[in-house]
């Protein structure tokens, strides 16, 4: 997995601390392998267990990072090339779509 999304999805877990918006549809765009899309959900698992998150919180928490990816981008190559200001609007979406979870 490419070093950009690692580090991407680390930043993102630790900044989750924002009020959330629920999203109103499922929606995807473009097509992700099932293996990105698994990478990237154990990515995101394993960013929330070092920061000590608990299972049950987690894991909707993951599963709700991934469908808001695939909601507003084509494919995973999108997500290796961000510049910073595409991962920062990126990671502001995520904390108003996803945090909810961490009320759980």
């Amino acid at each position: 997995m490419n070093l950009k999304i690692v580090t991407l999805l680390l930043a993102l877990s630790l900044s989750l601390l924002l009020p959330a918006t629920a999203l109103t549809s499922k929606k995807f765009s473009g097509t992700y392998r099932t293996e990105t899309i698994r990478e990237l959900w154990q990515m995101c698992s394993l960013s929330q267990k070092m920061n000590g998150v608990a299972q049950h919180i987690y894991y909707p928490i993951c599963d709700c990072m991934v469908d808001v990816m695939r909601e507003h981008y084509d494919n995973a190559t999108v997500l290796k090339d961000m510049k910073k200001n595409q991962a920062d609007e990126l990671a502001a979406l995520l904390k108003l779509s996803c945090n909810k979870w961490k009320l759980g």
